[in-house]
């Protein structure tokens, strides 16, 4: 762990910061993923981190797409930076986009990721709702 810490370092986290960091990252690998399990106390959602986004994000951010766009990786990445009452949530989003690039995938999420953050809402597939019933499972085993 001091090695991390010491990159943190190098890149502009106070030991603060990266005890925080690694504190988060440990406590999410416990829950594989699940984060609806970690609630905060009220007063914690109000917040305004554009500085700290401008000051030691933006660059990354900016270092990522430009390794992106010269190896055609497609990406798309969404910051909180805000949360207030006034504004409501602010988001930054960036990304190298595959259909905007002539890059064909065989399963582009992009598009309902690009689609969610302008507003859209989300519905599941049309067609018929299909569950199989407890005997046509037992007869497809047999």
């Amino acid at each position: 762990m001091a090695d991390e810490i010491a990159h943190d370092t190098e890149i502009g986290l106070t030991n603060e910061e990266s005890q925080i960091l690694h504190t988060y990252t440990s406590m999410m690998d416990g829950y594989a993923g699940s984060f609806a399990r970690t609630r905060h106390p009220e007063s914690e959602t109000m917040f305004d981190q554009r500085a700290l986004f401008d000051e030691k994000l933006k660059d990354h951010l900016h270092a990522i797409k430009k390794l992106c766009v010269i190896k055609r990786i497609p990406f798309y990445a969404t910051f909180c930076v805000a949360n207030n009452e006034e504004e409501g949530s602010v988001y930054v989003s960036d990304g190298y986009i595959p259909t905007a690039n002539r890059i064909v995938l065989a399963d582009d999420r992009f598009v309902r990721h690009v689609n969610v953050d302008a507003g859209f809402d989300t519905v599941p597939p049309r067609g018929p709702l299909h569950t199989e019933s407890d005997s046509e499972r037992r007869n497809k085993d047999s």
